[in-house]
């Protein structure tokens, strides 16, 4: 049994004693439970929609007294729009500050960008700028140690219907 009353989840890791199940119960994610390990990290799925217009970080523009600014305008409310939606998912999983980062050790994830109707998705803004803007907030929102430790990556962008604009994405620990 966990300090959460629940009964401890089989996991690869043989030191650890404790699984902490987030929200105190093993919650369902689909086909992926949601659950965490106090000592290693071992975790299932964190899967999160993020409701907003995705946008590119790594180009820059120079200002008008000489320095350096990022190009896109819309990054600085994408990068909250997705740390927001961490931080909610985190509220409704019921997983506790302590907890965090919440995955640690080799990451891997997946990740489908909903760009604005008047955009293509063969055209820009670059995949590899739209995830370099994510994986900033998912490091700001403590979904993982740091985004040098992604070690595998599968991702898309496409138009939104309807409207929509945002991302779907998912991140779990990458066993090797």
């Amino acid at each position: 049994m966990t300090a959460w009353g629940i009964a401890s989840k089989a996991h690869p890791c043989a030191s650890c004693a404790d699984v902490i199940p987030i929200g105190g119960v093993i919650a369902s994610a689909g086909d992926d439970d949601i659950w965490l390990c106090a000592a290693c990290g071992v975790g299932g799925v964190l899967a999160v929609s993020v409701v907003g217009r995705p946008a590119p970080q790594g180009s820059k523009k120079l200002g008008e007294h000489g320095q350096l600014r990022e190009s896109s305008a819309y990054l600085p409310a994408w990068r909250a729009a997705v740390k927001t939606a961490v931080y909610a998912r985190y509220l409704e999983l019921g997983i506790p500050p302590g907890a965090l980062p919440l995955l640690r050790g080799p990451i891997a994830m997946s990740c489908t960008f909903y760009l604005p109707g008047d955009r293509r998705a063969d055209g820009p803004p670059d995949l590899d700028k739209l995830l370099r803007a994510t994986w900033d907030a998912l490091t700001s929102a403590r979904a993982w140690e740091d985004d040098g430790r992604v070690a595998q990556v599968n991702a898309s962008k496409q138009v939104g219907l309807l409207g929509w604009t945002g991302a779907d994405i998912r991140v779990w620990r990458h066993e090797k």
